[in-house]
């Protein structure tokens, strides 16, 4: 994992990024869809600092209470940052605001009507 996303922080990092974030949504979809329907998920959710492009992939964002456990992980993350981004550092120095983590939330429907399989004659998907 760490050496694909060496790969992937070059200029340019954050198109890359994008295309293989919803590529794995897409992955998470298709797995899920061939699963038996009492197998499924119902709801998919995790943990980010990321938050512009969580709500732009369809998740629903929900704030965390600011206790020692999340102030440790929003460390954690902000040095990740730092660690991947090709301008993480000047990113934390020069952001807009403080980068807090919050929990994302994205239902087994939502993630379907996003980035599941396409009816041959609709559209070609959702515009994000």
């Amino acid at each position: 994992m760490n050496e694909r996303v060496r790969q992937l922080a070059t200029d340019g990092w954050q198109t890359a990024g994008w295309r293989e974030g919803r590529a794995d949504l897409a992955a998470l979809a298709a797995w899920a869809r061939h699963r038996p329907p009492d197998a499924r998920p119902v709801a998919y959710t995790a943990t980010t600092i990321l938050l512009p492009l969580a709500v732009r992939a369809g998740f629903e964002v929900h704030p965390r209470p600011r206790t020692w456990w999340a102030r440790l992980e929003d460390w954690h993350y902000r040095s990740l940052l730092r660690r991947w981004n090709p301008k993480g550092t000047e990113r934390l120095r020069h952001g807009h605001g403080r980068l807090r983590s919050a929990d994302i939330w994205l239902s087994a429907a939502g993630l379907e009507a996003h980035y599941g399989e396409r009816d041959p004659g609709s559209a070609s998907g959702p515009i994000y």
